[in-house]
């Protein structure tokens, strides 16, 4: 067990000197999992660039049950050995949601994040598995990310709060990013809310391209009867393009490439008419 300890404490250090920071301090103490590249990794502000995919590494997770569901809706429960995990492979392409949650005296907690996986067409769209009740208490995007898109700094993106499969008004959400920045709104009658995603990444050098993305997570909480329930959405975050392109510097170039373009065209129907 010494031995164990040891490895991770030195793992954690090692990363930590590679300028990684963990999400410890995104939601410390509490129960969640976390992507990490394969040799120490990208985390909250760096490239996520590397060959070898990811593996995920499981925080506060003794007593936890973990599970995943499939584009169709077909789950299969995940088993942990360690802090450290892969997925299974399903072969299938889109997204895919996997969760981790445990009950214990008076509490119910539960963590989950959507993950676009590859492979064949799955043919199911991921409204569908939205519509899934996958926990309890769980906070739903409402739509999520389109393939090729993230969610980007200083953009406001829907939610929807579920209880027991029906919408939950009235309850505070809150959405935190790993840079220790947020927003919270108060959902509406059919569970509906619109949460901010800061523009929180440190040392950003405008017009310079940066690839870094940190984790964030929606938090809601929820008393019924003599349970309280606890629900985290965890997602990865990039920096916004706006820093390196300007729209309307792309209009001006737009506008520039049809004058010209319609300059040409005047003269070569011109010259033609002169070979004619």
């Amino acid at each position: 067990m010494a031995i164990k300890a040891g490895l991770i404490s030195g793992f954690i250090l090692f990363a930590v000197l590679q300028g990684v920071a963990f999400a410890g301090g995104l939601l410390d103490g509490e129960l969640m999992f976390h992507p990490m590249n394969r040799g120490g990794g990208h985390q909250h502000g760096q490239s996520s660039a590397r060959p070898g995919g990811k593996a995920y590494m499981l925080m506060n997770g003794d007593d936890s049950v973990m599970r995943m569901w499939k584009p169709d809706g077909d789950s299969v429960e995940i088993e942990v050995s360690g802090d450290y995990f892969d997925l299974p492979m399903t072969g299938v392409d889109n997204y895919h949601a996997v969760a981790v949650e445990r009950k214990r005296q008076g509490l119910q907690e539960s963590y989950m994040r959507y993950i676009y996986r590859r492979g064949k067409p799955a043919g199911h769209s991921p409204a569908e598995l939205l519509a899934i009740s996958k926990s309890t208490l769980e906070v739903v995007p409402d739509p999520l990310p389109r393939e090729h898109r993230r969610y980007q700094s200083g953009e406001s993106w829907p939610f929807v709060v579920r209880f027991k499969g029906e919408p939950l008004a009235n309850v505070g959400v809150v959405l935190k990013t790993a840079h220790g920045n947020g927003s919270d709104a108060v959902s509406d009658k059919d569970g509906r809310v619109r949460l901010h995603i800061p523009d929180d990444f440190f040392d950003v050098v405008e017009w310079q391209r940066d690839e870094r993305r940190a984790d964030f997570a929606v938090t809601v909480e929820h008393q019924d009867g003599d349970m309280r329930y606890r629900t985290h959405l965890g997602a990865e975050y990039e920096i916004n393009p706006k820093h390196w392109r300007s729209t309307s510097l792309g209009v001006l170039v737009i506008g520039i490439g049809m004058l010209v373009g319609g300059f040409l065209g005047r003269v070569r129907g011109r010259d033609s008419k002169e070979a004619g």
